[in-house]
């Protein structure tokens, strides 16, 4: 699986991770905007890798922050819808995933992020809290400063493996969790 992944997406060096960068409650624009401030003041300069965007988002994106030279440069790189296995293998891969939603009922890609041991930068006052507890990094997603912030923190080897040490073991402790719930939530539709 690496080697078509490598081959379809040219994966040579660290990147960050955006998902579903279509729907407008993912705030993508303010993170790019953050994404932007990073890049200016960072030395290690990981590229934004974003999943989940039509070709109508990207050139609308492109065209009012300014990307084209981003884009051209590889900086941000936007990807489509991918099935499964691309995006398991984005995962697996990924320095971090940064989701930085407004907001969010559930959390899904932190808990996908977490079953593949990938650290998460992500909003605070959603749901992650309860999915991920203490093992991510928090950031307002209304604060283009602290995305960056955020970013810029994630960025640092020694933080990403603290954190990726700690979002493997939130997946195991989950599932137990989620089997309780979903028990309890069957019990009480087949009673109710």
């Amino acid at each position: 699986a690496n080697d078509s992944y490598n081959d379809k997406f040219g994966k040579s060096e660290d990147y960050i991770l955006f998902v579903s960068g279509n729907r407008s409650e993912k705030n993508l624009a303010r993170t790019i905007d953050a994404y932007k401030h990073y890049l200016k003041c960072s030395e290690k300069k990981m590229p934004l890798y974003v999943v989940g965007t039509s070709a109508q988002t990207r050139k609308a994106l492109t065209r009012s922050l300014k990307l084209d030279s981003l884009v051209d440069a590889r900086s941000i790189v936007f990807f489509d819808y991918l099935d499964d296995n691309e995006l398991i293998s984005l995962y697996r891969q990924a320095s971090f995933l940064l989701y930085t939603s407004k907001s969010e009922g559930f959390g899904l890609p932190a808990l996908e992020a977490a079953k593949f041991g990938c650290p998460v930068v992500a909003a605070y006052g959603t749901s992650i809290p309860e999915v991920l507890g203490t093992n991510c990094i928090y950031v307002n997603p209304y604060s283009i400063d602290s995305i960056k912030s955020g970013i810029m923190e994630m960025s640092k080897e020694e933080k990403r493996a603290y954190y990726k040490a700690n979002v493997e073991n939130v997946f195991q402790d989950l599932i137990p969790r989620i089997q309780d719930s979903t028990s309890f939530i069957i019990k009480e539709l087949l009673n109710g």
